[in-house]
């Protein structure tokens, strides 16, 4: 559903972190790709993992930080 360029560049290093009560947690390499799938691909996202996990569910992308060890949302 998207232009391959966008798959490689946005999409294709996500990774999952966790799953926490209906919010699953998706991490990305950096705070760019965060905001540009967030604004543009989270209701598509959300609308997905609705349909292959048959409930409601949220999402929230994240990138981490090294010199925190934490992740940012």
């Amino acid at each position: 559903e998207m232009p391959r360029a966008t798959f490689e560049t946005y999409v294709k290093d996500a990774t999952f972190i966790a799953y926490v009560r209906g919010e699953m947690i998706i991490g990305l390499p950096g705070e760019y790709a965060c905001q540009w799938l967030a604004g543009r691909l989270s209701s598509l996202v959300t609308r997905l993992l609705t349909g292959i996990m048959n409930r409601t569910v949220s999402v929230r992308f994240v990138w981490p930080d090294p010199q925190e060890g934490e992740f940012h949302a």
